[in-house]
């Protein structure tokens, strides 16, 4: 199982301007290969994620997953948290950790400038490619990763830190093309197919958990504000969304299984006992 940590404004209507009150901010919890949320807690605002992060790292156990968090959760005592817990780390870069950003872009610029045979030769590269294609998308993903991190001067102060990461995405959408570099640290054995994989499950939060929530539950749109209503809203929404995930007996889609719930009394006892047999 790998777990990935998401931060997340959790409605953009649950702040005011007037009264004052700010949007709540979560850290979340998702079991990739489950499509399970594991669990999330309230942050203390904006920017200020850390300590969340810390904690929902302290409650999970992490032995044999791979833990990927986006660059707001790249932070040494994170990945010595996650180490600790015999888990191993993806971390996305970003500059505010002194010159680590540079050094890795600056190593990959180069790598980007030679032939696969250089980077076999010169740099231990590990080299993946997949590309998708549907209607007027196509997006090709490439993946460079090496543990030949002699050339690193940070390598001894982050834990366990074994290899670095490089995704070049290009997309195409009506003929127009975007070019996005994205770089990334890990305590894994450089294999760019695997890291590669694992980084891409990481925005499946996205799609699986944050996309659901604003469309089927109508999250964004939500009014409450007062007092813990739109934390205690927020975690109910994700416990059903788990239920329905977990509850197979029925080929029916999510809105559908929570229609048949509020019906069927039955029904709704066997989404309950699902999330009581995890």
């Amino acid at each position: 199982m790998d777990a990935k940590l998401s931060r997340e404004n959790t409605r953009s209507y649950s702040g005011e301007v007037g009264s004052g009150l700010d949007a709540i901010h979560m850290v979340s919890a998702f079991a990739a290969s489950n499509e399970l949320i594991l669990g999330q807690l309230k942050t203390a605002g904006k920017g200020k994620e850390l300590e969340g992060i810390k904690l929902m790292l302290q409650l999970l156990d992490l032995e044999g997953t791979t833990v990927t968090i986006d660059a707001g959760g790249c932070h040494k005592e994170v990945a010595e948290l996650i180490r600790a817990k015999d888990g191993d780390y993806i971390l996305g870069l970003k500059g505010s950790q002194g010159t680590l950003l540079a050094e890795v872009e600056n190593f990959f610029t180069q790598v980007l400038q030679m032939s696969r045979k250089e980077w076999d030769e010169e740099c231990n590269c590990d080299y993946f490619v997949c590309e998708e294609k549907s209607r007027k998308r196509e997006e090709k993903r490439e993946v460079w990763t090496t543990q030949n991190l002699e050339w690193l001067p940070q390598r001894e102060d982050w834990k366990d830190l074994t290899s670095v990461i490089c995704i070049r995405s290009t997309r195409t959408i009506d003929e127009k093309s975007t070019m996005e570099l994205r770089f990334y640290i890990s305590s894994r054995e450089a294999n760019a197919e695997a890291q590669g994989r694992d980084i891409r499950q990481h925005w499946g939060i996205e799609n699986k958990v944050h996309y659901v929530l604003d469309v089927s539950y109508n999250e964004d749109k939500c009014r409450v504000r007062k007092d813990h209503g739109a934390e205690n809203l927020s975690i109910v929404r994700r416990a059903v969304q788990n239920m329905t995930k977990l509850e197979t007996t029925r080929k029916l889609s999510g809105n559908k299984k929570r229609t048949l719930a509020a019906l069927n009394p039955e029904y709704r006892i066997k989404l309950l006992n699902a999330m009581a047999n995890v």
